[in-house]
């Protein structure tokens, strides 16, 4: 299965499983996406700096391609899975955190890096990194890349954004709960970043949502693409368990209930849809003596990427 077919698949899947008006709402979310990716380069670029402007040296930038270790083989494959280049990976020794989203210039490109802190892989068993990487990774596609609070930082700005693409097509479009000052100032940068081509690009995806304003809801958007995350987190990993784990560990950290996002979960891995997607992969496999896979403490417990692996000079 091509790997777009595969992040397709994860979609749809989601709102298979909704009934016939949820199903209209998914298709709404559809539409937000794409305006979204849509507008997307625009704010990448404008946020890419130097490395240097990051703190980052070459002297740290993993070399993931022959890399014989677990996160280096896990990003190989789950990038190829999800339609998504092999992102450039910096591990620095004094990263704290777990997975941030940085866009580095170069030669005037933005390019869209990771950096990998050691609270990573700090008490995480395998299946908890590879659900958490793969969650990242789902963040690197068009139409998940906003969602990184490293380029937008809340959901207010999301509505904002998307408002100003709207304004792009019909003036007076309006999209409650969005400060007009705010808008108008986003689209002023577009008119200024977005080439034309790109523009056009925006309004047909913005077309149907301007002729249907009261389609537009963002925190149904915002959930519906953290739920298929979840799900791709899910595929590769293969432990429900894990999965509800990492659940947990965001809710924490963004002060939300977990509730939810875990029985949507729990319900995707018992369906046809998941089984189907597992066992087309290859990845439908049962260990002859399973047992509890073992937990990190640091990035060395995982392989040569961190202790051998990095470009010097």
């Amino acid at each position: 299965m091509p790997p777009a077919s595969t992040a397709s698949s994860l979609a749809y899947s989601h709102s298979r499983c909704r009934r016939r008006a949820a199903s209209q709402a998914s298709g709404w979310n559809q539409r937000i996406a794409q305006v979204l990716a849509a507008v997307a380069p625009g704010l990448i670029t404008a946020r890419a700096k130097d490395a240097s402007a990051y703190g980052l040296e070459r002297k740290h930038r993993a070399k993931i391609e022959g890399d014989p270790s677990f996160v280096s083989r896990l990003l190989l494959y789950a990038s190829k899975l999800l339609g998504v280049p092999v992102p450039v990976v910096y591990v620095p020794p004094t990263a704290s955190g777990e997975v941030e989203l940085v866009v580095l210039l170069d030669s005037s490109r933005p390019v869209p890096a990771l950096v990998l802190g050691r609270d990573l892989v700090a008490g995480r068993t395998q299946p908890e990194v590879t659900f958490l990487l793969t969650k990242k990774l789902v963040g690197l596609r068009a139409d998940h890349f906003l969602l990184w609070p490293q380029l937008v930082p809340s959901q207010t700005e999301l509505q904002v954004i998307l408002a100003a693409a709207m304004r792009l097509v019909q003036p007076k479009s309006d999209v409650g709960g969005a400060d007009p000052a705010a808008v108008r100032k986003y689209v002023a940068f577009f008119h200024r970043v977005l080439p034309e081509a790109q523009m056009e690009r925006v309004a047909s995806a913005a077309a149907p949502l301007v002729a249907n304003p009261g389609s537009v809801d963002m925190a149904a958007w915002v959930a519906e693409s953290d739920a298929v995350a979840n799900r791709a987190g899910l595929l590769l990993c293969g432990d429900l368990v894990a999965g509800a784990r990492e659940i947990v560990r965001d809710a924490r950290a963004h002060h939300t209930r977990p509730e939810g996002a875990i029985l949507d979960l729990a319900r995707w891995g018992m369906s046809s849809d998941y089984l189907d997607l597992r066992g087309r992969l290859g990845l439908a496999l049962v260990a002859d003596n399973p047992k509890a896979p073992p937990v990190a403490h640091s990035f060395a417990e995982l392989g040569g990427m961190f202790d051998r692996g990095l470009v010097r000079g």
